[in-house]
């Protein structure tokens, strides 16, 4: 959703586009006949899309700004691991 906020130009952003989609329900061919089968399935697909906005700003590349990045592994208190900067 647009906030009318300017985006950042010396950096990149990202955006997550989420998209929940649930085919309707189907329409049976006869109503009043008891005999129509109507059983189905409905399954809900959900797609989660990451979105890059690069200004044209910056100088570096794709490349070097990637190995400038450093990581390392930090334990969390939940379940997993999480990779940081």
């Amino acid at each position: 959703m647009y906030t009318g906020e300017a985006l950042p130009n010396d950096r990149e952003s990202i955006f997550w586009l989420n998209i929940l989609d649930i085919s309707a329900k189907p329409k049976f061919e006869n109503k009043n006949n008891l005999n129509v089968n109507s059983n189905y399935l409905q399954l809900p697909i959900h797609s989660r899309i990451k979105l890059f906005y690069r200004p044209e700003k910056l100088t570096r590349s794709l490349s070097e700004a990637y190995n400038s990045v450093i990581w390392h592994i930090e334990k969390t208190r939940s379940k997993g691991l999480s990779l940081c900067r």
